[in-house]
């Protein structure tokens, strides 16, 4: 694509100029010159988000041209497409819309609205994850008086994959290639390996004993199923969701998550717990990293209290060769629950690309 910027507008106004034939920049197309086609709808949208200093600005693409010029409060688009076709246009976000007629070349003039009030300060400062406190130091664990109440739920009927099956062989698309990976390597992803661990029992350091499955010596027959793995990732390789029943009132439940996000993925809701209680009513958490979900490689989880499971090799890339060992890690996380109602089941979904939610185990703090 190229692209001329200069201060080339009425006034001094900047001006930003696009002129090609290959596939556009969606985010200059899109976010910038407000373009949104819907040529199977017979119809196009045009709602720029330009600079206040902005007075004229041009661009053409294969679908669509036009020439934006503002004095004052008016703007005056002069758009040309290839066929006739209706153009919706507004100057910006809270202007009037203007609907041509189903024509080649429009010359439509607009108000522009009132521009939009600047952002506020932020909810929640920023958060350095290196400068936080240990998780022991910020995640209360569960009280020696409180240990007995554990209910450890065997999810053995329930897992579907083993660690290695899930994330070093089983293949998914990621958004940026064209055929099936899988998620130890692609770009220096490392491949899991659990070793020999004929206990099933796991204690988390915050306090919370969860049951896994074990791993026996090698050569002493197949490997047990040792993880709940869900993914709405295609070619959809796992199923996108599983219902674990529970039939207990509890205070809390811990999960041991052991996921994989992709880093793009930050800030969106990678999965849900869905807690179900026997009157009907339901509870969801979205697991969203950082904030109380990570990858297994790499903790940050805030909410999250990490637990080393896993033997981890991470490979060589970019021209280095590199096979160190180092410990994978699962998440116990806790959701507080409704100790007055009997929880029914709970519900692990996937809900984006590029991420799997994986359960090593669940265990539950029983009400009084």
């Amino acid at each position: 694509m190229n692209m001329g910027i200069g201060n080339y507008g009425a006034g001094g106004g900047d001006r930003e100029d696009v002129d090609s034939d290959d596939p556009p920049n969606h985010v200059i197309v899109r976010g910038l010159f407000g373009i949104e086609p819907a040529m199977q709808d017979g119809r196009i949208d045009i709602c720029p988000a330009f600079p206040a200093a902005w007075t004229t600005a041009s661009i053409k693409t294969p679908d669509v041209a036009y020439e934006y010029s503002r004095v004052g409060n008016k703007a005056t688009f002069r758009i040309h497409t290839p066929k006739a076709i209706v153009k919706h246009v507004r100057a910006n976000l809270e202007g009037a819309e203007v609907v041509t007629k189903a024509e080649k070349d429009s010359v439509v003039t607009v108000a522009l609205g009132k521009a939009p009030a600047p952002p506020g300060p932020a909810a929640h400062p920023p958060i350095m994850f290196d400068k936080l406190a240990a998780p022991e130091k910020r995640i209360a664990p569960l009280p020696a008086t409180d240990k007995p109440r554990q209910i450890l739920f065997d999810l053995s009927a329930a897992y579907n994959k083993t660690v290695e099956e899930t994330f070093n062989q089983t293949g998914f698309i990621f958004d940026a290639s064209d055929g099936p990976q899988s998620v130890a390597g692609w770009w220096g992803n490392p491949s899991l390996a659990r070793g020999v661990s004929p206990s099933r029992v796991v204690n988390a350091g915050n306090g919370v004993t969860f049951l896994i499955a074990p791993r026996p010596q090698p050569d002493l027959g197949a490997t047990p199923k040792d993880i709940l793995a869900v993914a709405s990732w295609r070619p959809f390789p796992l199923p996108g969701g599983a219902k674990l029943s529970v039939g207990a009132r509890c205070e809390k439940l811990w999960l041991l998550l052991q996921c994989y996000v992709h880093p793009m993925k930050n800030y969106v809701v990678n999965g849900e717990v869905v807690l179900t209680y026997d009157d009907g009513t339901q509870a969801t958490t979205s697991l969203v990293p950082p904030y109380n979900v990570d990858a297994f490689f790499q903790h940050f989880s805030l909410e999250g209290y990490p637990v080393t499971v896993d033997r981890m090799v991470l490979p060589g890339g970019y021209g280095f060769v590199d096979t160190r060992v180092s410990g994978a890690h699962a998440d116990a996380l806790g959701i507080e629950c409704d100790p007055g109602k009997t929880l029914a089941s709970v519900t692990i979904r996937a809900t984006c690309s590029e991420g799997v939610v994986g359960v090593l185990g669940m265990t539950a703090l029983a009400a009084k």
